[in-house]
């Protein structure tokens, strides 16, 4: 299976069909060993950087993520050195109390900032990352794809407030 998935990446030819074969074969995925899975997780990647076009003014979602300051209680990242992906349903609860940036209704989803991380098969950004959007424009939000640029038309920056939200349902300011 690990073999068959991974010739199944290397035929891709654009990112958009690396994601439409992540969210098909995650599940056969998931039934491997954790070395295998690893291996194929580890293959996904190599793809995926080799079809990010770097003349096209990109940067890496390393360089997009905001600097944030550790969390006092745990580190940011794991041992690996990849980051952590905290969950929080109390938080997202918090964050989908507030009212939506954009035009201010209720009730809103709590919308996690993909750009903040770097991507990981099948895992959302940590929900330190979230801000409330109201349904309308969460679904205009995926729509556009490109978040970064749906934000800038709007001149929201969301990175900071979603760290403000963050602090607020942790109970501690960052000076």
């Amino acid at each position: 299976m690990r073999g068959q998935l991974e010739a199944e990446i290397a035929s891709l030819a654009d990112e958009d069909a690396l994601l439409a074969w992540a969210h098909r074969r995650l599940p056969a995925k998931n039934t491997l060993t954790a070395e295998d899975a690893r291996t194929v997780e580890q293959a996904f990647e190599a793809k995926r950087q080799s079809l990010e076009a770097p003349d096209q003014g990109r940067r890496s979602a390393e360089e997009d993520a905001p600097e944030l300051p550790p969390d006092p209680v745990v580190s940011a990242e794991l041992a690996n050195g990849k980051p952590r992906r905290r969950r929080d349903k109390n938080h997202l609860a918090f964050v989908a109390a507030q009212p939506c940036l954009v035009c201010g209704r209720e009730p809103c989803d709590a919308h996690h900032l993909r750009f903040a991380q770097p991507r990981a098969l099948g895992c959302k950004v940590s929900d330190e990352f979230t801000v409330p959007l109201c349904r309308l424009h969460h679904r205009a939000l995926h729509a556009r794809g490109d978040e970064q640029a749906w934000w800038a038309a709007l001149n929201i920056d969301p990175a900071p407030l979603a760290q403000q939200f963050w602090e607020q349902t942790r109970g501690y300011q960052v000076k």
